[in-house]
């Protein structure tokens, strides 16, 4: 008789199948670890693809770098206008 039967009285059939189940976390794991190969071999294909057409004269080389918008950063002047009215306190 073991120590949980003889407090219970009753006999506790455990089964231990000998292995943890995939549920506690390795499957999310797996999955993500799944993703992030699918993405990098996708900026692979991509880099791979515009490397070729730098090479073909489609693409111009080096880093694409656009001209900043000044509209995105600045006020425009009526902006600019009101913010100057509320400084100096006259509506």
């Amino acid at each position: 008789m073991s120590a949980a039967e003889s407090i219970t009285g009753i006999a506790l059939a455990v089964a231990y199948t000998g292995f943890v189940p995939d549920s506690y976390g390795k499957r999310a794991r797996r999955d993500a670890n799944a993703k992030k190969q699918a993405a990098r071999q996708a900026r692979r294909e991509e880099r791979a693809q515009r490397n070729r057409d730098r090479e073909a004269g489609l693409i111009e080389k080096g880093v694409p770098i656009g001209p900043a918008e000044q509209a995105e950063f600045l006020p425009d002047a009526e902006e600019l206008a009101q913010m100057e009215k509320e400084i100096s306190g006259s509506e």
